[in-house]
């Protein structure tokens, strides 16, 4: 034996590079071998799941632990990426094949980047035939339809939709009070009453400025959901670009006008200048979105109790008093290995009613599904910022207005000439209908523009 094994040395060492290159393969084949058999279980129950928001890590964080418990021997990976990274990240991992988590949230500006030709092209699983797929079939009829509309791609489904985002007056109530309006919901009915309103209240004494609104001069903050909130939209149904309709046009001049003609809104040009303002008194109210009522908490905390969220005035009597902007979906790359128990978490995360209003305790972001709103923890908690009031309640009362929102590929170029539009409208004073019949021809050159290189990438017409 222990000649044979002399005589198997000494061939090694005959070799070009010596045994060295062997005795390292063999090692490395006994790792590999080790490590498969160590972890191929791990592997085998491990979930990926990227967020965008620090506010939706820090929630998924808790809830995560949850959902590990109901799911024995699963992990999930949970990685905090920034939004643009977010999206660069998916898009080289659907270029070189390989490398998109098993789930992931996209807010409402990006997702339309990846709508682009036939519905089987998409990078995602259409998620209403994936629930069917595992048992779930008909989950989207527990959920606020309208809800579904920015994360649809020709009748398809892509996303689960985060929250419900509807969109409220936030009101000092002491400064209303202070003016002759202690009960400001029962007086603001309409936006003609905002102005009149807005003409007995606002102040431009430079020792102690005071505007009933503040609006963004050079955003769509509120242009957009006052928009929706009136009919209008930026594409319609099937992609076509409807922006110089008359709604659109009708609502930028009275956007303006409140500027230009009534002088009664303080020119928000970026967050901390409204704070700011705020802190100061100088802003009776603004337009918010449910997760924007957390950031008024937090960045001025000194003024607990003196808030209160109000429906939105009507664009006319009996008229929507809501709106919506912004959001966040879930979606499940059809990389991803794990699809079955990527879609247990989707659903354990926004689809379950107790989760969601966990959710929405925490973090003011309102629950999409309808069961959720039947919860006495979300309909009877009082919010001690808002003076105790029921916050859940009143969203829950106006989830039914949610207006559905339309949305394109092109989105991410056509708002940003949109918001230029809104500041010429405001600061320069252009005519509101003459700047979108230019935007209305301009994006409509950019969607055939985008059609043009979709039908000779996937054939055929698209939209």
């Amino acid at each position: 034996m222990k000649n044979r094994l002399k005589r198997v040395a000494g061939s090694l060492d005959r070799l070009p590079l010596g045994r060295t290159p062997l005795v390292m393969l063999a090692l490395l084949l006994i790792s590999a071998t080790l490590r498969a058999s160590l972890t191929s279980d791990d592997d085998d129950q491990h979930l990926t799941y990227w967020a965008f928001a620090r506010i939706h890590y820090e929630d998924y964080v808790v809830a995560m632990r949850r959902f590990e418990e109901a799911y024995p021997g699963w992990k999930v990976d949970l990685k905090l990426v920034d939004s643009i990274s977010l999206v660069n990240r998916l898009t080289a991992a659907f270029v070189r094949g390989s490398g998109a988590p098993d789930a992931c949230d996209i807010d409402i500006n990006n997702v339309h980047r990846f709508f682009k030709g036939r519905p089987e092209d998409l990078p995602f699983e259409d998620v209403e035939a994936l629930g069917a797929r595992f048992g779930d079939a008909g989950w989207t009829d527990g959920f606020v339809t309208s809800r579904f509309t920015p994360w649809s791609h020709e009748g398809h489904i892509f996303g689960v939709p985060l929250a419900l985002n509807p969109v409220v007056m936030l009101y000092r109530e002491d400064l209303f009070a202070a003016r002759g309006y202690p009960d400001l919901p029962a007086e603001l009915k309409t936006w003609d009453d905002l102005v009149r309103i807005g003409r007995e209240v606002t102040s431009r004494d430079p020792a102690d400025p005071r505007y009933v609104i503040g609006l963004n001069l050079d955003d769509i903050w509120e242009y957009w959901p006052m928009l929706l909130q009136r009919g209008g939209s930026f594409y319609d149904a099937d992609g076509r670009v409807v922006i110089h309709s008359p709604e659109a046009v009708a609502t930028l001049r009275f956007y303006a006008s409140m500027f230009r003609e009534h002088d009664i809104a303080w020119p928000i040009r970026d967050l901390p200048t409204l704070w700011a303002a705020i802190k100061r008194d100088e802003v009776m109210s603004f337009l918010a979105a449910d997760w924007f009522v957390g950031f008024l908490r937090n960045n001025v905390p000194e003024q607990a109790g003196k808030w209160r969220a109000m429906a939105l005035p009507a664009w006319y009597e009996g008229g929507r008093r809501t709106s919506t902007f912004g959001g966040s979906t879930t979606v499940i790359p059809k990389q991803g290995k794990q699809k079955e128990m990527a879609w247990e978490l989707a659903k354990f995360l926004f689809i379950s009613p107790g989760e969601s209003v966990l959710r929405s305790i925490r973090t003011r972001v309102m629950p999409v599904v309808h069961a959720a709103y039947e919860d006495p923890r979300l309909i009877d908690e009082r919010f001690a910022y808002l003076g105790g009031q029921k916050l859940g309640k009143l969203f829950a009362d106006l989830r039914h207005d949610v207006p559905p929102v339309y949305y394109h590929s092109t989105w991410p170029e056509t708002s940003l000439q949109l918001r230029d539009v809104v500041f010429r409208a405001t600061q320069h004073g252009e005519d509101p209908g003459a700047l979108l019949r230019q935007l209305h021809l301009d994006a409509e050159a950019t969607v055939a523009r985008y059609q043009a290189v979709e039908a000779r990438l996937y054939g055929g017409e698209t939209h």
